[in-house]
């Protein structure tokens, strides 16, 4: 599928993409960040086998939803989490698929809990097959995403994170004008939660722009 971005979006995504991450969660449908990455993608014209990669084989619902897939772009994987536009059954939106989901990332955990408590005792490294993996064992760090509390798979995963995998990375959420009062749900769920954020009040497009240039040097300081 052809996809142009402006040359701004692109220079702002490149930056993002220079930071070492181990793995790409995206909520977006279409693929910016593959994109930026390479400006010939296109799954209409390539085979999408060249991109698209699976741990798993078949077609189960977790398969369908995309808990397995991910995308491979010059040495970077990126999840759709929410599905992808070129994969209409994957896409998750509205209460019915939001479920479905949730019903999914929960059959998951005891494997991964099982899994990653084995690794440990052998002293070996636990290799993620799952989006969900990397969120609950790594640092996890979430920028251009609202974290609305209806958004109730990613926060499920955030009581997760909390609640059985503590010492396996923290969450930092990177969030412009947090403290208004249209957003005081959001900041006293992730003040209960222990969710470390970094906020300034932006009030005009130029300001917004200036915020979001700056964090990926905010987010190298807490790699590093």
């Amino acid at each position: 599928m052809p996809y142009t971005l402006e040359e701004e979006q692109k220079t702002l995504l490149i930056r993002y993409l220079s930071i070492p991450f181990d793995a790409v969660l995206t909520v977006n449908y279409s693929y910016e960040v593959e994109c930026a990455l390479d400006t010939t993608f296109n799954l209409k014209k390539e085979s999408p086998s060249k991109y698209r990669k699976s741990t798993q084989k078949g077609s189960k619902p977790q398969e369908q939803l995309g808990l397995f897939k991910y995308f491979t772009v010059n040495n970077q994987n990126i999840w759709h989490i929410h599905g992808e536009a070129a994969r209409p059954s994957s896409m998750v939106m509205g209460h019915y698929y939001y479920g479905k989901l949730l019903s999914e990332i929960q059959k998951r955990i005891p494997y991964v809990i099982k899994a990653y408590k084995s690794s440990m005792k052998q002293g070996t490294p636990f290799i993620p097959k799952s989006w969900i993996d990397y969120f609950l064992l790594g640092n996890v760090y979430i920028v251009g995403f609202g974290m609305d509390p209806s958004e109730m798979d990613i926060w499920w995963l955030v009581n997760c994170k909390k609640r059985h995998f503590k010492g396996c990375g923290n969450i930092y959420f990177y969030e412009p004008n947090l403290d208004e009062p249209k957003n005081y749900a959001v900041r006293a769920l992730v003040d209960t939660l222990g969710i470390s954020t970094f906020t300034q009040k932006v009030n005009n497009g130029q300001k917004f722009r200036e915020y979001y240039e700056l964090l990926p040097s905010e987010i190298q300081k807490k790699m590093f």
